[in-house]
Parts: C-alpha cells; sequence; structure tokens
C-alpha cells in the first residue's frame, strides 16, 4: 500500500469514528483493513480509545451508519445482523470496557492521584496488545503504550504531559516532540467535568526504575522548551516542577525492564 492509500485509509478510519462515514467508504476502508497492518493498528487503537470516551458516538450507531442505516434503524436493527456484517468484511478487535454510569462511578474507579476534587485530573491507561486499556498500576513494563484522558472543571486552558525518570530525563507524550527544531506547545483542553480523551497512545522506551508521570494544567501555551528550563532548575528532592500558576498531578510508577 502506498503513503497515499494510506493516509486515504487513515482518513477513513477517523471519519468512521466520528459518525461521518457514508457506505462506499464503509467497504473501502475495510478492504484496507484486512491487507494493511499499519491501518489496522490506527483502528484498533481508535477503538480502544473510543471505548475510553463515554461521550464518543455508540458502537451500534456508528456501524450503523456505515452500513447505510439512518440513525433511528441504527439504533433499533438486530445488532447482531450488523455485528455479521461488519465482521465478514474485516477482523477487527472488538473490545468490550465497563461504561461509566455516573460522575461518583467514575471518579472511584479512575480517581488520579495528585490533585484536588473539583480542581483537575488526569487518567493514565496502560495499553498491552489487544487487551483492553486498563487504568496503570504501580508498575508498567518498558515499553508499553500509554493513553491519557482528563477532568477539567477548573477550566484550564492547557495541559503537558510528559514523564521524568530518576535522572530527571524528560519523555513527552502531550504534545509529542520528535522534531529538535520546534518548540510544540501545551495542548488546548476543553473545560468540564467530563472525561475526555487526549487522541493517541503513545510508548517511549523507558529505563528501568522510578518514574514520575505529569500532567500540567495551565492558563497559557507552555512550550516544551519552558518544561524542559525547568525541570533543569528543579532541585533533585522537588516533587513538583517550577512552573507558576501550574497545577500539577503526579503519578509515580515503578518500570520493570
Amino acid at each position: 500500500m502506498s503513503e497515499h492509500e494510506h493516509a486515504h485509509t487513515v482518513a477513513l478510519i477517523d471519519r468512521h469514528f466520528a459518525g461521518r462515514i457514508d457506505p462506499d467508504g464503509e467497504q473501502g476502508m475495510r478492504e484496507a483493513l484486512a491487507e494493511c497492518s499499519a491501518c489496522k493498528s490506527h483502528y484498533e487503537r481508535q477503538l480502544l480509545l473510543a471505548r475510553l470516551d463515554p461521550h464518543a458516538i455508540h458502537a451500534k450507531v456508528r456501524l450503523g451508519r456505515g452500513l447505510g442505516l439512518s440513525p433511528f434503524r441504527a439504533r433499533t436493527r438486530l445488532w447482531g445482523t450488523i455485528v455479521a456484517t461488519t465482521a465478514m468484511a474485516a477482523a477487527a478487535v472488538v473490545v468490550v470496557l465497563p461504561r461509566l454510569t455516573s460522575t461518583s462511578t467514575r471518579s472511584s474507579e479512575y480517581g488520579a492521584r495528585g490533585a484536588s476534587e473539583g480542581a483537575a485530573r488526569l487518567f493514565v491507561h496502560r495499553l498491552k496488545g489487544k487487551m483492553p486499556p486498563e487504568r496503570l498500576g504501580k508498575t508498567m513494563a518498558a515499553g508499553e503504550e500509554l493513553a491519557f484522558a482528563y477532568q477539567n472543571p477548573a477550566g484550564f486552558s492547557h495541559l503537558l504531559v510528559f514523564a521524568l525518570d530518576t535522572a530527571h530525563r524528560v519523555y513527552w507524550y502531550h504534545p509529542a516532540w520528535t522534531d529538535p527544531g520546534q518548540r510544540p506547545s501545551a495542548v488546548s483542553i476543553q473545560a468540564g467535568a467530563e472525561v475526555r480523551e487526549l487522541p493517541e497512545a503513545i510508548r517511549h522506551p523507558l529505563p528501568a526504575g522510578a518514574l514520575r508521570i505529569f500532567g500540567v494544567f495551565a492558563r497559557r501555551a507552555l512550550t516544551v522548551a519552558d518544561v524542559e528550563k525547568a525541570v533543569a532548575d528543579m532541585a533533585p528532592a522537588a516533587v513538583r516542577v517550577p512552573l507558576q500558576g501550574t497545577l500539577q498531578v503526579v503519578e509515580t510508577v515503578e518500570v520493570k525492564p
């Protein structure tokens, strides 16, 4: 598959999960998934992230639209028929996660350490192959993919997510920083108590040992350079990065080789 064809298929996958794909596009996407492993990986990642988002389009509606059903018929048509039709088109991984039914349930299941109630929260999930995402615990394997979501009732405008190892090396998650010539800024976020996911799962070749994952909520677009300078100025025993006017949520995890 050419680079152009791959980009076209990725666009179709994104339209599928946004509920804006037509039947011809759905068929083309399914045919491409059967022969493009990179496209299938993108589909599976989008599927996992959709399962993390309680406000994502329901799978019945999403698949129904791809089959040309009206929104009403997509909700009422026999679900087994839709599943069977889709399964014949491509072998996609379907992950079933528990749905969160209330704010109190969400808070008890996904409560982040290091943030006060009602301020802001960062949720960290690990992705292990085709297994459902799970809440990050006290340990993780080096090289595991991490996905992130947040709550922002305090109305911060921007968020940065990065990790520090024991040598204060910085590993960037959001924003991504792959070009040393660029200085990307914090990602814009929405205000509110809803849990909203950040759109990518990211893997770093992390060293074994203690790792601190930071979610820095800010009211201005701090850059990666601002953060790296502040990290360089940190005292050895400091538990927060010296960035004024920010709220910092910190997860501590032990990375296993």
